[in-house]
């Protein structure tokens, strides 16, 4: 046990040395960082359960009288036609007093300036991006996970990275190589 601890020290002293500075997580704006509960909406789907489904916006009424989350996201699909979707998410995230936040898959440069354009018309100060098929070349993933993470760091949009099956990010040593 005093040694798992040590180590656990050991790790968290030394995490500052690793080098991760190229990764965005901050929203730009000097603020303490922020601890918020999240909710995809695609957890939602279906509800209720061998009933008619409820509206979205049924859904969040409910969820927000229930109480314990402070954003709902939407996977949105880095493509302009994605735009009626997120001003729905967001009108109704705002109406039902919820912030919004957002995921999408990045798997090309043509989809970074359509993903950080939909972010701003929704408002969120974060995306959840999953990005490059697991077979993706290292270096094209490494080109794309860079320019990812430049441009949200310039747009000041905290950018979250997604680890998932299938992605780039599938495996943990692959994905620490990423974030050298």
């Amino acid at each position: 046990m005093r040694h798992s601890i040590l180590a656990l020290v050991a790790l968290f002293a030394s995490a500052p040395l690793a080098g991760a500075q190229n990764l965005h997580v901050n929203d730009g704006s000097g603020d303490p960082p922020k601890l918020w509960i999240a909710i995809n909406v695609w957890g939602l789907e279906g509800l209720p359960s061998g009933q008619t489904e409820w509206s979205l916006e049924e859904k969040l009424r409910r969820l927000s009288q229930a109480g314990g989350f402070d954003v709902v996201d939407r996977h949105t699909v880095a493509d302009p036609s994605s735009e009626s979707a997120v001003a729905e998410i967001a009108g109704l995230a705002k109406k039902h007093g919820f912030r919004v936040g957002m995921a999408t898959s990045i798997d090309r440069l043509e989809q970074l300036d359509v993903a950080i354009s939909l972010a701003r018309k929704a408002g969120t100060p974060y995306v959840d991006v999953m990005t490059g098929p697991y077979t993706m070349p290292e270096a094209e993933a490494i080109r794309l996970i860079r320019a990812i993470s430049d441009r949200f760091r310039a747009e000041k949009i905290a950018l979250a990275l997604q680890t998932h099956r299938g992605l780039v990010t599938q495996d943990l040593l692959r994905t620490v190589e990423y974030a050298k």
